[in-house]
């Protein structure tokens, strides 16, 4: 539900996964064979297919996927006020400030910089998760729809947080990275 915003119907049968979702006329099936696990490492064929009205769109694959097992924990470390500066390998992007608190309720509380102090933005709500190296929220601003990021932790030394994240803009694909540094409440 975090990566699509709706429930998905997930098929297991021998070493073959299947996930189908269906919004309105747009059906996604994604199906994972030859599923091997060796050590820490995760290997499969993946194939996906789009769906209008029934008719097959798009076909991707098959293709051979590999992930590697993630020992970092950073649930802990994440809880408590973060401050810092986002910047990306985009051209002409410009840094910005951010700052963000987690709690340990799974909420979150997004600030702005004005004039000189963070500020909290009024959301509906905003939460989180995180799982390994994997920092998930997902917040939605009074009357607009919900917006999500999935962020992947990279490192944390000193009380020094770095995260990426890979967005797309403009038909490319840009990496940001914000450099965040444990406030002290």
């Amino acid at each position: 539900m975090w990566f699509y915003k709706k429930q998905a119907d997930v098929k297991v049968d021998g070493n073959t996964i299947m996930v189908t979702l269906k919004v309105d006329n747009i059906t996604t099936v994604e199906e994972m064979t030859d599923i091997t696990v060796n050590g820490d490492d995760l290997y499969y064929k993946g194939k996906t297919t789009l769906y209008i009205n029934g008719e097959e769109i798009a076909s991707y694959g098959p293709c051979q996927e590999h992930y590697v097992k993630v020992n970092d924990d950073f649930s802990q470390i994440v809880i408590g006020r973060w401050e810092g500066t986002v910047t990306s390998d985009e051209p002409d992007f410009t840094p910005y400030p951010i700052c963000e608190k987690y709690l340990a309720d799974g909420t979150n509380i997004e600030y702005e910089l004005v004039d000189g102090q963070w500020v909290e933005v009024e959301t509906e709500y905003a939460e989180y998760f995180v799982d390994g190296s994997l920092l998930c929220t997902r917040w939605q601003y009074p009357g607009c729809e919900e917006e999500r990021e999935n962020s992947v932790l990279v490192s944390y030394s000193n009380d020094t947080l770095i995260a990426k994240e890979v967005v797309l803009r403009h038909g490319n694909l840009y990496t940001e990275t914000s450099t965040l540094t444990k406030v002290l409440e």
